[in-house]
């Protein structure tokens, strides 16, 4: 398997994907559309930082062709400038540059597996941190569009009389979350199909909201 593939092929990775999905969520309860866009530019960079990470292990690497880094080098400069862009207040603007960087985000694990294949031991702490600055990134970049809701007058109606409600069930689903970090991997299968829909839910608790 790959190696972006195989990162997120483990359970671990894939509950720290679902917890970053709720906190984003959560957040939004709270925070105001400024505090929401700080967030995100914090979220930003700290993938930027991973990125340099593991873009210096991949030079360090002996394993890896010369012709292959280089080709790399591209797609790490690539992301680095869509993630250097400025806020993006408006809504139409954030869509645009939402698109942009998930796009980019999505061409990068492509090339990353295509060039760099089966994981390889001493890339794989760095590649788990992009990997999971990904995952926070896109969480909060998704999460953002409740901001944008909450500026029209009846949206923010529907969410005072439900913001209660909504945070009960993230705060339920990430103490489920953190209950079954500690299962014994034979029961994993198990419980993945169940915090895998239970996030579906919850997310479609929140879209539901507005609609």
């Amino acid at each position: 398997m790959s190696y972006i593939k195989t990162i997120r092929q483990t359970i671990n990775k894939k509950m720290d994907k679902w917890e970053a999905e709720a906190t984003a969520l959560e957040a939004q309860l709270t925070q105001t559309k400024m505090e929401s866009l700080e967030q995100l530019e914090s979220g930003k960079q700290k993938l930027r930082n991973a990125l340099n990470d593991l873009k210096s292990e991949i030079e360090a690497t002996e394993t890896i062709a010369k012709d292959t880094k280089t080709k790399l080098q591209g797609e790490f400069e690539h992301l680095h400038v869509q993630l250097t862009l400025g806020k993006a207040e408006a809504q139409d603007k954030f869509e645009d540059q939402k698109k942009k960087i998930k796009d980019t985000i999505t061409a990068f694990e492509a090339r990353i597996d295509q060039e760099v294949g089966s994981m390889d031991e001493s890339l794989s702490t760095a590649g788990e941190k992009v990997v999971s600055g990904i995952d926070e990134l896109n969480a909060k970049l998704d999460a953002m569009k409740i901001q944008f809701e909450l500026e029209k007058k009846e949206g923010r109606e529907k969410f005072e009389s439900k913001k209660d409600a909504l945070n009960e069930k993230i705060k339920a689903f990430k103490a489920d979350l953190n209950a079954k970090r500690g299962m014994a991997k034979d029961k994993t299968a198990t419980f993945e199909s169940e915090m895998s829909a239970a996030m579906k839910q919850t997310k479609e608790a929140f879209s539901q909201l507005f609609s």
